[in-house]
């Protein structure tokens, strides 16, 4: 019988479920899958044009290799960074 899977161990592969529910085939991130994925799982931001330009610079700074397209890891950087801030303010 195999252990139940940790909570980071369920959490990993939600998120590389979440990650390939936006690539398909592709296995990347173009802007309009990029922007999908903002829209669809952070459904309490507004659409005014500051926000559309903070997306446009998110996905031009988690694009490293500039290839207009984001990788698993590219992606994966720009969570961290993401949680990493959230705990930042949670902590104040």
């Amino acid at each position: 019988m195999s252990k139940p899977k940790t909570q980071l161990q369920q959490l990993a592969e939600q998120y590389i479920d979440l990650y390939h529910t936006y690539s398909g085939n592709s296995d990347s991130l173009d802007k309009q899958a990029f922007k999908k994925m903002l829209e669809e799982q952070f459904p309490d931001t507004d659409e005014s044009p500051l926000k559309q330009q903070k997306r446009d610079q998110l996905f031009e700074e988690a694009d490293i290799n500039k290839d207009g397209k984001l990788s698993f890891a590219e992606v994966g950087r720009l969570v961290a960074k993401f949680i990493a801030e959230t705990h930042e303010k949670l902590r104040k």
